[in-house]
């Protein structure tokens, strides 16, 4: 029997995007659909919580403020440490449940976090704070290379950097029986919403004030890449995300294991009641 422990990542009230206390590392539970989605920062993050906060009927589920749609306090979803323990292990071992998870190829992940920090003056900052609260020399320069970069988060954990593979703790893994991918985040959406027997049409208009929710631009520019992804910096990479990357190379090449898209849909007939 699967044991939930208070102390695991997925059922502590933990930040998950590095802005205080606003965010959590439990998943996103929406009863109604039997769905929990557990969500990585720089996975299309905000336009999933988005979408999660529209699954659940709430009226302002396409606002984006400082709190939305991440703060746990005000955005009216509910989350993993909402349910007993036993609940919990209940819900994560039964078929009749979507256990999803978006992954993103992770040196793509990185120099994307990468981009968005560095052309601001907070980025060594926030590496100090994160990282080296004390000695404050982590970081040395507020135009750090991709590198450098890669070094320092590598060795400081903090959920706006830290490996796909630390999402949550191994003995949970088995249990995800929808794996959707970044790199496909149109088509692999609309697979998961039909899989929860939820009828696409009526979310093909979605729209967060610029693109619909099925419209993706997932790549980073090729000019810009290649000034920051050498052969080098590729290999270190590709050493400091082997996790990730295994994870990956598992769901990429099963075809019969929970890690991947092919996974039957639960029956919801047989629904497991919730206490």
């Amino acid at each position: 029997k699967l044991v939930v422990e208070t102390t695991d990542y997925i059922y502590r009230r933990r930040l998950l995007d590095g802005t205080g206390d606003r965010s959590t590392g439990a998943p996103i539970v929406v009863e109604e659909y039997k769905l929990i989605f557990f969500v990585i920062p720089g996975v299309a993050d905000i336009t999933f919580q988005k979408l999660l906060r529209r699954l659940m009927g709430l009226a302002s589920w396409d606002i984006e403020t400082e709190n939305l749609p991440h703060d746990p306090k005000s955005n009216g979803l509910k989350y993993l440490y909402d349910y007993t323990k036993n609940d919990v292990s209940t819900m994560l071992q039964s078929q009749n449940w979507t256990k999803a998870i978006f992954v993103r190829d992770p040196i793509q992940r990185a120099l994307a976090t990468y981009l968005q920090q560095t052309p601001h003056d907070t980025a060594t900052k926030l590496l100090h704070n994160q990282c080296c609260p004390h000695e404050r020399r982590c970081a040395s320069t507020n135009k750090l290379s991709f590198r450098e970069y890669l070094e320092v988060t590598a060795k400081c954990r903090d959920p706006l950097w830290m490996a796909q593979s630390y999402r949550m703790e191994t003995k949970y893994w088995p249990f995800i029986n929808f794996v959707g991918h970044y790199e496909t985040i149109q088509e692999d959406t609309k697979q998961l919403l039909q899989r929860i027997s939820l009828l696409t049409s009526s979310f093909e208009e979605y729209d967060d004030g610029e693109k619909p929710l099925f419209h993706t631009d997932v790549a980073i520019d090729n000019d810009i890449a290649n000034v920051f992804l050498t052969d080098e910096v590729i290999q270190r990479a590709k050493a400091i995300f082997a996790n990730d990357y295994n994870i990956i190379d598992n769901i990429n090449n099963s075809s019969s294991s929970n890690y991947y898209l092919g996974v039957p849909a639960p029956t919801r007939s047989n629904d497991v009641a919730i206490q």
